[in-house]
């Protein structure tokens, strides 16, 4: 097999995953629009505080029902700690895969309350292969976090340029984690200057109230 016909054949297998994973996503938008729902794929690495600010913002947003689809390699401890938290979760397994596709999240959609109005997925912590999968997302949300460094936009372009909404979480440790937000708005400004960007703290309560106008306005409207 010469060079040329191993990169056709590459290629083609790609088109063959990304098109069969999109005519899923296309199913979930459409089951979900008629029940009047929305589904909204949360992007970010780990330690970035997704959990955390999904469970802020669903307290905001009650008595809105809303449901969350946990997705990591291994273990229930998220969607344990959102169920105790009194929000409804379902944990899908990867078992090693470091993403979510469609298929995967199509067969958990009956496992979720009909009655949930926004279905956030907290897709796998990576800020590579996520980007790449449609999930039939209304609208993408990419959290990264002031305890990673400023230099993320920089190193993970398609993550950002995919993203609907950028929240730059904890920032409560700003100051003494040394982050420096102007480089971080220079980067992501560089790559889109339209993406909007939230600045909050999960913990603190801080900018949560402008990330529940922006779910509200882009997700519910």
């Amino acid at each position: 097999m010469n060079e040329d016909h191993r990169i056709r054949t590459r290629v083609e297998v790609y088109e063959d995953v990304f098109r069969d994973n999109d005519a899923v996503a296309g199913k979930i938008f459409s089951v979900l629009a008629g029940r009047g729902a929305s589904l909204v794929n949360v992007l970010g690495t780990p330690g970035a505080g997704k959990t955390s600010f999904l469970e802020a913002l669903i307290r905001r947003l009650s008595p809105l029902s809303c449901a969350v689809i946990e997705a990591d390699l291994e273990s229930d401890i998220d969607a344990d700690r959102l169920r105790a938290s009194g929000i409804a979760a379902v944990q899908i397994q990867t078992h090693g895969m470091c993403h979510l596709d469609a298929p995967l999240v199509e067969k958990v959609i009956p496992e979720l309350p009909p009655e949930a109005r926004i279905v956030f997925v907290e897709n796998v912590g990576n800020l590579i292969c996520p980007s790449s999968f449609y999930l039939g997302e209304k609208k993408r949300i990419l959290i990264v976090s002031t305890t990673e460094g400023s230099d993320k936009p920089y190193k993970y372009p398609p993550a950002f340029l995919s993203s609907s909404l950028v929240i730059v979480n904890k920032i409560d440790l700003e100051v003494v984690m040394e982050f420096d937000r102007r480089y971080f708005i220079e980067g992501l400004r560089s790559l889109d200057p339209r993406i909007p960007l939230l600045f909050v703290s999960a913990k603190t309560g801080e900018g949560m109230a402008e990330a529940e106008a922006w779910i509200r306005e882009n997700v519910l409207a």
